[in-house]
């Protein structure tokens, strides 16, 4: 009994690595009843964990804000003035995680985003695809009539330009929907509006005008959660235990078999598949570089969703490319493509592979 207590003792560490430390580890369990109790209905009680820290652009009430507290549940979401800081933020160790808008389906790419990514050293942890639903906000007692001027972020004007243009107000620009819907809320004039989400209007006590201004119904931005390890954020799955905490991956799970008993731990979630990657590579300045590069990875079985172009800033019509693709890497069909790649190119990081998008309700 005191040797197998000192091998779970052992396993302690790899288990906080996994953000979850219970008392079964540290008690073995002695009755299946003992067993089934806080933690999804399998575990004992579980310890706490530090807080998790997610950085993101903006203030409170910024779309990135709403899908930051839509990927973690648990967690102080902290704001950051701009991009660079919010990737700083992570690297320095200040904040464990980032949220980026990657991609918007109306207005394209966010070039900022993707320069940081080649640039940097972080990792794309998973990526979210969240409804972008902007409504006109006023101040209490204002009407649509009363309206003559709208602020709000360049893309947000952009993207409701139909509505605007409709009605005739002037535009003006602001660094966040966020922002200008702050601003709204502390001018207190009738005439002014800003264009932002239905959640930024409870944040700022903003009422609602009109909904859906949008050009196009379908309107989504993707975002990217970064981090400075390159492996998938468990909470892709959907799935949280009990404690609010991620679900068990396989190194975890195994800890718990060999304590608990593999009859008792039952079907305890898994680390997520990755079934989708991100990688960023710039050629060799010779014929044939880029084709050799898109061959080595289609031509080993991996479909490539999306391949953007960016200047290096290093050398005058130099670029890199930022590629999506969908498939696990892992195996010998991954390994094979990212060393085919690296013979083709001169520069090849691979940012992540993770579950495939998924859509923030």
């Amino acid at each position: 009994m005191q040797k197998e207590s000192e091998n779970i003792d052992s396993r302690i560490p790899e288990a906080a690595e996994k953000g979850l430390v219970c008392s079964e580890i540290l008690e073995p369990c002695t009755a299946a009843t003992e067993r089934k109790t806080a933690c999804g209905g399998i575990l004992g009680t579980c310890a706490a964990v530090p807080e998790r820290r997610i950085a993101y652009s903006g203030i409170p009430g910024a779309y990135a804000d709403i899908a930051a507290g839509k990927i973690f549940r648990e967690g102080r979401r902290v704001a950051y003035p701009s991009f660079g800081a919010v990737y700083a933020a992570v690297a320095e160790g200040a904040c464990d995680y980032g949220v980026f808008p990657i991609e918007n389906s109306f207005a394209g790419d966010v070039a900022q985003v993707l320069d940081l990514l080649y640039f940097g050293g972080l990792f794309i942890a998973g990526i979210y695809e969240m409804p972008i639903a902007h409504c006109l906000l006023g101040v209490a007692g204002a009407s649509l009539s009363d309206i003559r001027q709208v602020t709000s972020h360049p893309q947000a004007l952009d993207q409701c330009a139909g509505f605007l243009s409709a009605n005739g107000f002037a535009q003006v620009a602001a660094t966040n929907t966020a922002v200008a819907a702050r601003r709204v809320a502390e001018a207190g004039d009738i005439s002014l509006a800003a264009i932002a989400s239905l959640e930024t209007a409870k944040t700022y006590g903003l009422q609602i005008l009109a909904q859906n201004i949008n050009e196009k119904e379908d309107n989504r931005t993707r975002f990217a959660v970064v981090s400075r390890e390159r492996k998938p954020l468990v909470l892709q799955t959907g799935t949280m235990d009990s404690c609010g905490k991620e679900p068990f991956g396989d190194a975890l799970r195994n800890v718990l078999v060999e304590a608990c008993g593999k009859e008792q731990l039952g079907d305890a979630p898994r680390d997520p598949p990755a079934e989708a990657f991100a990688l960023v590579f710039t050629v060799k300045n010779e014929a044939g570089a880029l084709a050799r590069a898109v061959t080595a990875i289609g031509g080993n079985g991996f479909n490539m969703r999306a391949i953007r172009s960016r200047p290096s800033k290093e050398l005058a019509w130099n670029y890199y490319f930022f590629v999506e693709g969908e498939g696990n890497l892992s195996g010998d069909r991954g390994q094979t493509m990212l060393k085919e790649l690296a013979g083709s190119c001169e520069v090849v990081r691979l940012l992540g592979n993770y579950p495939a998008d998924v859509r923030l309700v």
